[in-house]
């Protein structure tokens, strides 16, 4: 894409173009449509604006003004296999299968190893109800490229559907080890391994479902406390992030953005106490931060703070934890000269 831009810097649209990528990052699509479609009025010669059109049609589900978009930067671009293949799926989704299949078969014509394309195929076929054509090409699809998740989650249920129970619980089986926290594929794997008589393998299968969805379930929550912690923190209220950050860490201890965020609002609360006078209690808050984000800044700010208070062996601790988080650190450094002459001298 960067490369494309570059060759098109001069062109008439471009500008809309850049704009219309800036706001489809930030997940404005909307408004990223509207740049884009400027775009192409302005200049209807840019096959990739095109496609980023179709793109975001395809993503609203408004599937024949997508075919048609993919279809305007096919035609400027006949190796723009990504556009024909967007137009085959576009076409199949706006229940015209024949033209889907005809353009797709055409671009297998020319990439007869694109197991993505093979997969397409199937896709359709599966939608007109060709089952054997549709295993036949999903089988070809894994075959060409056995990192297609989506290809085998479709064989097997094509499987399952016309009563290979074995052949499905391999094609599922295969599908997990490449998403192996797809609930959807385990919740069918582990019917059909009870169906089986497999009922241990199945439990443990039945279990792992569990297992995802309770996660999931989790993530959504801490995802809720972080953002609820955001906007205490942006209100300055540093006591009540503290508490929304902390419940979302209980909730999911491995994400990092909670522990920055926790970070700065124990900092925030640091700030407050040393401002009010109160030097031993920022202290403990600025520790807290460390434990959730050590910096060498703050270590070497408690360090002072340490030192202030004639506790001298622990200034010197966390002198030397600033220097082992940033080696080199000029303040921490003389700092720490300073502390130890100071000790020595008490001596």
């Amino acid at each position: 894409m960067l490369a494309t831009i570059c060759q098109a810097r001069e062109q008439p649209g471009l500008a809309h173009f850049q704009k219309g990528v800036e706001l489809r990052d930030h997940g404005k699509q909307a408004e990223a449509l509207k740049e884009f479609r400027e775009a192409a009025r302005v200049n209807s010669g840019l096959p990739f604006v095109h496609r980023e059109v179709g793109l975001i049609l395809l993503g609203q589900r408004d599937f024949a003004a997508a075919a048609e978009a993919f279809r305007r930067a096919a035609r400027q671009d006949a190796a723009d296999w990504e556009s024909r293949y967007n137009l085959a799926l576009s076409l199949a989704n706006a229940s015209r299968e024949e033209e889907a299949i005809r353009e797709i078969q055409s671009v297998l014509k020319a990439r007869p190893d694109w197991g993505q394309a093979h997969f397409g195929l199937g896709h359709i076929y599966a939608g007109q109800r060709r089952g054997q054509e549709a295993e036949k090409a999903f089988r070809k699809a894994v075959s060409l490229d056995p990192t297609l998740f989506r290809a085998y989650f479709e064989l097997g249920k094509h499987l399952e559907e016309r009563g290979d129970r074995d052949g499905a619980i391999e094609a599922y089986s295969a599908g997990l080890r490449l998403s192996p926290d797809s609930s959807a594929v385990r919740f069918r794997l582990a019917t059909l391994l009870r169906q089986s008589g497999r009922h241990a393998e199945a439990a443990r299968e039945f279990a792992s479902v569990r297992q995802i969805s309770d996660a999931r379930g989790r993530g959504e929550q801490a995802a809720l406390a972080y953002q609820q912690g955001l906007a205490l923190l942006k209100r300055g209220d540093s006591a009540g992030a503290v508490v929304e950050f902390k419940r979302g860490l209980e909730l999911r201890p491995d994400f990092p953005e909670l522990r920055s965020a926790l970070a700065e609002a124990y900092e925030q609360e640091a700030i407050a106490d040393e401002e009010r006078g109160d030097p031993a209690a920022a202290v403990e808050k600025f520790r807290l931060a460390l434990e959730m984000a050590p910096t060498a800044e703050t270590a070497n700010h408690v360090g002072v703070l340490l030192a202030k208070g004639g506790r001298l062996d622990e200034a010197i601790q966390s002198f030397r934890q600033a220097l082992a988080l940033q080696p080199g650190y000029p303040s921490a450094e003389m700092n720490l000269r300073q502390a130890l002459e100071l000790k020595k001298s008490a001596r």
